[in-house]
């Protein structure tokens, strides 16, 4: 086996323009360690599981790739293939749609221009998996994973979402995070439901208004008695949901909520009526308490409760806000967070 290290890789990041400079400040920060911090009087969240020193490398190391892979691409075909194959995968995605391109084949292409070295193996032992598109403009065009502490791939073909332990595959395709690294504990997966329900709520709001046989707004929840009965809002599978949001409205319906399970999406067909659209996600039960909801906050420690969007408000939600603080060491996504072992 190749000697290796976690920080034998480089890459230069002057080729891109600013607004990408800032999308990749947020996503791809490597290197350091970041504190939860709960609001005063609450006890920190256990994590379902401390990352370890191998999982960060793993993402050190498959981050990097990806970021000197599209480099390369970019000086290949110019800007206009950064749209296009920076577009995050959505549903499911299969790795077998591209071929395998060896470590050696991508050293070729990339060092030393782009990386000082392609790292072979993951630090588990086992060989990283790479593939490419025979085009370069293909939307696809490329995909790296590891088979996580086990060892074992679970199969080609990958449903968007977060890894849920150590055994797990790290996948990422079209340049971005498909299995999405570990959340933290319970305030990171409380706080990422949180937003994926806003940014889904936000598309859905604005699907609702373009369409012409709108003619008023929904009836705002806090209005119409105080509370939110699921009843009134007819489901809508996750597939059909994306099909009318992406990608004008939104890049991505995640299937999934952060503890694993499906979001509850609603959508009503007479968009003129009382209550039109609705989401909701079960949190860390993974049980929904009932189709009833008195609107308002709880206690946000109570990662158990339902949480809900209707209507244009987040309408049941954690009272107070969790901050994270990070400096150098881990990743911080829009895909998730990373919990520092002890």
């Amino acid at each position: 086996m190749k000697p290796r290290s976690a920080r034998f890789l480089r890459f230069d990041l002057s080729w891109i323009d600013l607004p990408l400079i800032d999308l990749l400040l947020v996503t791809a920060l490597v290197g350091g360690i970041f504190t939860l911090s709960t609001p005063a009087g609450e006890q920190p969240a256990i994590p379902d599981f401390s990352t370890t020193p191998q999982h960060a490398q793993a993402l050190e190391e498959m981050t990097t790739v990806r970021l000197g892979l599209l480099a390369w691409l970019v000086d290949q075909v110019g800007f206009q293939a950064k749209e296009k194959t920076m577009a995050s995968p959505c549903g499911s995605f299969d790795v077998e749609t591209l071929p395998i391109v060896t470590q050696s084949e991508l050293e070729t292409l990339l060092v030393p221009n782009y990386l000082t070295a392609v790292p072979e193996f993951d630090p588990w032992g086992a060989a990283y998996e790479y593939r490419m598109a025979g085009s370069l403009l293909d939307p696809d065009f490329a995909s790296m994973r590891s088979a996580g502490a086990d060892g074992l791939f679970e199969g080609t073909s990958y449903l968007g979402g977060y890894t849920s332990g150590p055994d797990d595959d790290m996948v990422w395709a079209r340049f971005n995070w498909l299995r999405r690294q570990p959340l933290g504990g319970a305030i990171a997966r409380q706080t990422e439901a949180i937003s994926e329900l806003q940014s889904v709520g936000t598309a859905m709001f604005s699907w609702v208004i373009d369409q012409s046989v709108l003619t008023e707004l929904p009836t705002d929840p806090r209005v119409a008695g105080g509370t939110v009965d699921m009843t009134d809002y007819p489901p809508i599978d996750t597939a059909t949901l994306s099909s009318m949001l992406t990608p004008q409205y939104i890049q991505c319906v995640p299937e999934l909520d952060p503890w694993g399970e499906p979001y509850d999406y609603r959508l009503n067909s007479n968009l003129n009526a009382a209550h039109v659209m609705a989401i909701r996600t079960a949190g860390q039960d993974r049980l929904f308490a009932g189709d009833v909801y008195p609107i308002g906050q709880f206690p946000a420690d109570e990662f158990e409760h339902d949480l809900v969007w209707a209507d244009g408000l987040l309408a049941v939600s954690p009272d107070g806000v969790h901050e994270v603080l990070f400096a150098d060491g881990f990743e911080l996504g829009l895909w998730g967070t990373w919990q520092a072992p002890e």
